[in-house]
């Protein structure tokens, strides 16, 4: 992991609250912390405000020539899932343990099996389970994933997936 991932890594974990930063908020982090942002009704949303900053998703090519991105913290998750993937494209994420967005663009076409496991594997790789000899991915069509009611950002709940065993495969070896 590069410093700059760390540091997003580190400001998103502040901002939640699981750790404390330096003290010094800047003015929009102030006003951020005094006005909650409200929805169409007027009414103040629910759910962890998303920190700002994130960083940008990775973008890689399958060995079958598809594009998957990757969001590795919860502000790209948030991005690669509900903004840069369509209905139709494949989301996986390792099963039971912090991890990935994993996005398999299908651009219309169908997706063999070979890309799910090369990008299950790379789920697998940035998750918690980074260590562990096989890891179960579960996968199911952006369409059947959903924000989790009062989830902070890339919380989701799923449904309609499948599960592949992987190892997990570093995209950048």
């Amino acid at each position: 992991d590069t410093p700059a991932e760390v540091a997003l890594v580190k400001a998103e974990v502040q901002s939640a609250g699981y750790m404390r930063g330096s003290g010094a908020l800047s003015s929009k982090e102030k006003k951020l912390q005094k006005t909650p942002k409200k929805g169409k009704s007027g009414k103040p949303l629910k759910g962890k405000p998303v920190p700002p900053g994130g960083g940008v998703p990775l973008h890689l090519r399958s060995r079958d020539g598809f594009t998957i991105l990757v969001g590795k913290n919860s502000r790209q998750n948030e991005e690669v899932t509900f903004h840069q993937a369509t209905a139709n494209d494949i989301w996986l994420h390792a099963r039971g343990v912090p991890g990935a967005h994993v996005i398999i663009k299908a651009a219309g076409r169908d997706i063999p099996a070979s890309t799910i496991e090369q990008a299950a594997g790379i789920a697998a790789y940035y998750s918690q389970s980074r260590g562990s000899t096989t890891t179960p991915v579960d996968y199911t069509l952006q369409r059947h994933v959903r924000h989790m009611k009062g989830g902070g950002p890339g919380m989701v709940i799923y449904e309609r997936e499948r599960t592949v065993n992987v190892a997990p495969e570093n995209p950048q070896p």
